[in-house]
């Protein structure tokens, strides 16, 4: 049995998000459901949606963990927001975090969000860059690390930040083998670019700093668009960041107060049962 609701989201910061909750019921004893929030813009498919998570609800026989939810997809667009336009950065932000309290709200019993970070950015030429890597280059760390405190499971994220020090602090080579080893492919206007901050430190945390005081964010996305992701992957920082399930703890998610509707997503038909041993209108 397959059900939708719908209801609007309001944030702190005065957006509103449309949240489309599609759920399937399956009418046994053990209450087997699954479901999948579409939040923010789904007008017309629901793949357009600027945040998705899925659950898996507890059930006698469940042999999936459902205290983890699945951070599938994050999207920007101006029009996330049913109301005022949603900004980069703080907008984006402010949206996934409303989006996680809301499932915690409906779904206690997740103590996790699950994500593969594969989150991009779009540079002032219109290229697209990885927005883990150049977070990296500015605070040598993941964007959803700095903003969410997201982190891998252990001994991965030790072996993550004892392999970002090293290579941050690592002396580099001479500019032409630095060319040879990670930027071959690389325009020379963008070569020429990299190499008039390069020689002003020994190591790549000294150069992105450098870079970033010579140029502002937005040159230093396109200087290091087309060449940072390879980088990052010879380093071997790519296994860790792009290949691997990173974790939001729910308890760091902020806990906003949503106003009930006519539509209730909080008494959901069917779930009777389930909500004997979870109370979801808490």
């Amino acid at each position: 049995m397959i059900k939708k609701i719908t209801t609007i989201l309001n944030s702190p910061l005065g957006h509103k998000y449309k949240c489309v909750f599609i759920y399937n019921y399956i009418d046994t004893l053990d209450n087997k459901i699954n479901g999948t929030f579409y939040i923010g813009n789904p007008k017309t498919k629901l793949d357009e949606a600027c945040v998705t998570i899925s659950v898996f609800f507890p059930s006698d026989n469940s042999l999936i963990d459902t205290s983890i939810a699945s951070l599938i997809l994050v999207k920007y667009y101006e029009t996330c927001s049913e109301t005022t336009a949603l900004q980069q950065g703080e907008g984006t932000v402010d949206m996934i975090n409303v989006s996680m309290s809301f499932v915690k709200r409906i779904c206690p019993f997740i103590k996790e969000f699950k994500l593969n970070d594969a989150s991009t950015k779009r540079c002032n030429n219109g290229t697209i860059i990885s927005l883990p890597y150049f977070y990296i280059t500015q605070k040598g760390m993941t964007w959803y690390e700095g903003r969410f405190k997201a982190y891998l499971k252990e001994p991965y994220y030790s072996d993550y930040k004892n392999t970002l020090k090293k290579i941050m602090n690592t002396s580099l080579p001479i500019f032409t083998e630095f060319v040879m080893l990670y930027i071959r492919n690389t325009p020379d206007e963008i070569i020429n670019q990299l190499k008039s901050v390069y020689n002003e430190g020994d190591t790549l945390n000294i150069f992105f700093n450098k870079l970033y005081d010579k140029y502002d964010k937005a040159m230093g996305c396109i200087i290091l668009q087309p060449w940072i992701d390879n980088f990052m992957s010879i380093v071997g920082l790519q296994k860790y960041v792009a290949m691997s399930d990173w974790y939001i703890a729910s308890s760091t998610i902020p806990d906003y107060r949503f106003i009930r509707n006519k539509t209730n997503i909080y008494k959901i038909n069917n779930f009777n049962n389930t909500r004997k041993r979870y109370p979801w209108s808490n």
